[in-house]
């Protein structure tokens, strides 16, 4: 990840289901797409694992259908977060 792909507070951002994945059309398409309205710890101890972005959702995409309960907040790790399996999340992407 280099300085101009860091996501700041006010971005719109696309953050993908799967990190083998990144179809944004067809029946594997599986994101969201809302706005970053903060980065860090969040306020449920269940997410306290790691700093994740909290995206406030404007779009929801599953099955390559658009739709379903739009609105709300999702919580995907902050790029560059080593995951148990040896990898780096980078889920999620600026629009």
């Amino acid at each position: 990840m280099n300085a101009q792909d860091t996501i700041k507070i006010g971005d719109m951002v696309r953050s993908f289901d799967f990190s083998c994945n990144r179809s944004i059309t067809g029946k594997d398409a599986c994101f969201i797409e809302g706005v970053v309205v903060g980065i860090g710890s969040t306020r449920f101890a269940i997410f306290n694992d790691c700093r994740r972005y909290t995206i406030e959702v404007t779009r929801r995409v599953f099955g390559g259908v658009a739709g379903g309960r739009d609105g709300g907040v999702v919580y995907p790790p902050v790029n560059g977060t080593p995951t148990m399996l040896g990898d780096v999340c980078d889920y999620v992407e600026r629009l």
